[in-house]
């Protein structure tokens, strides 16, 4: 595999878990 596009993958994986801690954090501070 490419390794630019292996990079992007893990970076696209990492602002995903990123973004879902952040809801998840929003939730629970709301809730």
């Amino acid at each position: 595999m490419d390794i630019i596009l292996e990079m992007g993958i893990v970076a696209l994986m990492g602002a995903a878990a990123t973004v879902a801690g952040a809801a998840e954090d929003l939730e629970s501070d709301v809730g």
